[in-house]
């Protein structure tokens, strides 16, 4: 993560960062949706298929799950405090979005 202070953005800049939430995402809302429809439908396929398309990477199926000796290795590769940052990172992703869920209401309607 990085701090920065607002002063030092131009003020075009800074209201850039400020409206990202207010950004109009629909033109982009039904491309989404036909990508998450197709890999529900076909799975691994179509997986490796928008890997191709977007990443420009042509991957195996095989390729698609990482066996625990990779994980143990990239471990490996790591400082103390590589890890500690992705964990904090990772809950900290978790803590936003668990704010984001609804929590529990009910309604009551007069007759």
């Amino acid at each position: 993560m990085r701090i920065v202070k607002a002063q030092e953005f131009k003020e075009e800049t800074l209201n850039q960062v400020l409206n990202r939430g207010k950004s109009d995402i629909s033109s982009i809302e039904s491309s989404v949706r036909k990508i998450i429809s197709n890999v529900k439908e076909q799975g691994d396929k179509a997986l490796l298929q928008y890997t191709e398309k977007f990443d420009k990477v042509r991957l195996p199926a095989s390729k698609l799950k990482v066996d625990k000796r990779e994980i143990k290795e990239a471990y490996k590769k790591l400082k103390k405090s590589q890890i500690s940052a992705l964990r904090k990172a990772a809950d900290n992703i978790a803590s936003f979005h668990k704010k984001q869920l609804r929590a529990k209401w009910t309604l009551e309607i007069a007759e």
